[in-house]
């Protein structure tokens, strides 16, 4: 798989967004306010048009397990990247002041968490494919067996 794969969360679970949404929130809250206490805005109980979070993630070679895991926050009518925050590394890039620090303590599990879901996802859809594939291959053999069959039948009637 080649390329980002992107989950975007817009609203919380209750209307309808994604089951993630409150260790993002979680996440988002504690990461403004670790970079500017005292403009730190808050995001419950839903999200604001203003800020656009989403988890980007790349699956490595074997399709089993991402190579990256981003929590992206955007913000502005241009949805700037403010903060990229690497779930792997457990790095936060602030792209506004040009500067890294780690993933706040207090937020740890939360950003494992959604480092765990994302890893689960790639997992799962690795492993949908490959019994697609197997089922579409016994269909294969199936359907050369039945061929074969019907050969060797034609073949005792001449």
């Amino acid at each position: 798989m080649v390329g980002w794969e992107n989950i975007a969360f817009n609203d919380s679970p209750s209307a309808g967004g994604h089951p993630m949404y409150p260790l993002v929130v979680q996440v988002m809250e504690c990461i403004y306010r670790t970079a500017d206490s005292t403009h730190a805005p808050s995001f419950r109980p839903r999200m604001d048009q203003w800020y656009s979070p989403s988890l980007g993630y790349k699956v490595d070679h074997s399709g089993y397990q991402p190579e990256i895991v981003i929590l992206n926050l955007r913000e502005g009518i241009q949805r700037r990247n403010h903060f990229m925050i690497n779930l792997i590394t457990m790095d936060v890039h602030d792209k506004f002041k040009k500067n890294h620090f780690a993933v706040p303590e207090e937020v740890g599990s939360a950003a494992r968490q959604l480092r765990e879901y994302v890893r689960n996802l790639v997992r799962e859809r690795k492993e949908r494919e490959e019994a697609r594939r197997r089922e579409e291959e016994l269909q294969l053999q199936k359907a050369r067996e039945e061929r074969r069959k019907g050969v060797q039948a034609s073949k005792m009637c001449n």
